[in-house]
């Protein structure tokens, strides 16, 4: 009897613990919507990112005359367009005619002969100054490129242009540098980034034409960079 008993109670403990699960039990919340008119408007991707960033295509813009700078109207990352005036160069020095060249030996001249100059030696001056001239008109002026093609010329001349231009750009934004360097010696060394880049720049635009062959860029480095003394360039800078 007692056995029945205690098997009533727990059947009746686990019904009223299954009817309290079923009614009291967890319920979830009802699924609402949000809805919204359509409307016809612009699509907004935003996207994070950090580091550096670089143009797709980078151009080195120049000119081809060579020569000091007046004044800069642009800068890195300006903004120009068709026709804006990026720079102004100084103007060049007032041409010196025969007249306009002072005499050295002025000053040593004696006291009388200035105070009544004789008119013989200033015709002979006149006569030599004259034949000077016509005999400088009559040189004929010698073309490294009288033996190449028209087209092939030109190119060896343009070459001849940007490679002076580009080492003009290097002495521009490096002056103190370049006064370093011929001082101490170790130009190369001061200027190296600055000269490999303008010399693959010059190899891209030069490197498989007629010109290629005249090496200018490091002719013009020697030349205008190291003023003709290969010793200011330094140890490291090869031939």
């Amino acid at each position: 009897m007692r056995r029945i008993g205690l098997i009533l109670s727990v059947v009746a403990i686990g019904i009223a613990i299954g009817g309290y699960v079923f009614f009291n039990g967890e319920r979830k919340p009802p699924i609402r919507y949000r809805t919204a008119a359509v409307e016809r408007g612009e699509i907004v991707s935003v996207v994070s990112a950090t580091g550096t960033i670089n143009p797709v295509v980078s151009v080195q813009v120049g000119t081809q005359v060579s020569g000091m700078i007046k004044s800069l109207h642009a800068d890195f990352n300006s903004r120009v367009k068709a026709g804006d005036t990026v720079a102004v160069e100084r103007p060049g020095a007032p041409v010196q005619t025969v007249t306009s060249f002072p005499d050295p030996f002025a000053g040593h001249a004696p006291k009388h002969v200035a105070r009544s100059p004789e008119p013989e030696p200033v015709a002979e001056v006149v006569e030599v100054a004259s034949a000077a001239s016509a005999s400088a008109a009559a040189a004929p002026a010698t073309d490294p490129f009288a033996g190449l093609s028209a087209e092939d010329a030109d190119v060896h001349r343009k070459a001849q242009r940007f490679a002076r231009l580009l080492v003009d750009e290097i002495k521009l934004y490096n002056q103190a540098k370049v006064s370093e360097g011929r001082r101490n010696k170790d130009l190369y060394d001061r200027l190296k980034e600055d000269i490999e880049k303008s010399r693959v720049t010059f190899q891209k635009r030069y490197g498989n034409t007629a010109a290629a062959s005249g090496d200018y860029f490091q002719k013009e480095v020697l030349r205008s960079l190291a003023e003709d003394d290969l010793s200011v360039m330094g140890a490291n800078f090869r031939r």
